[in-house]
């Protein structure tokens, strides 16, 4: 069984709330051990916790100081997942499609044009992936 991924849709989405114990395993761990992503989901995953960091999205249960510790790793957070995206080789892309979540395929599709992806992969080995991941037709219009 995969585990539920914080994602982030909107500032004023309801069901955001059941993000939040997610994203505080997922803070308390870098408070402890600041990693890079292991994968491109773990990536995307970083992004959507920055994503309600920068939003001012928490938990009421969370104290002012714990929020402003959250607050503070921010940066070393977005760091990290910048360098990884950004230096990521062909094989941890192409291979990410096939275990990528549906909520996060426009993340993906995001950072593709972002950090460059199709500069890494050949045209023909990206649309073989799409096909065999199976991910609906409209999420692979990539925008110019």
């Amino acid at each position: 069984m995969t585990k539920k991924r914080v994602k982030f849709y909107s500032i004023g989405d309801l069901g955001a709330m059941m993000y939040l114990s997610r994203m505080q395993e997922v803070l308390n761990e870098f408070l402890i051990r600041p990693t890079d992503p292991h994968n491109i989901t773990d990536a995307i995953e970083f992004q959507n916790i920055i994503r309600f960091i920068e939003n001012g999205m928490f938990s009421r249960d969370w104290d002012s100081e714990y929020i402003e510790k959250i607050k503070n790793v921010k940066n070393e957070l977005k760091k990290r997942t910048a360098k990884f995206l950004g230096t990521v080789d062909k094989g941890i892309i192409l291979d990410s499609l096939s275990s990528l979540g549906w909520e996060y395929y426009d993340d993906f599709f995001v950072n593709y044009e972002r950090y460059d992806f199709a500069k890494k992969i050949p045209e023909e080995d990206f649309e073989k992936m799409i096909l065999k991941s199976q991910i609906p037709i409209q999420y692979t219009r990539i925008a110019s």
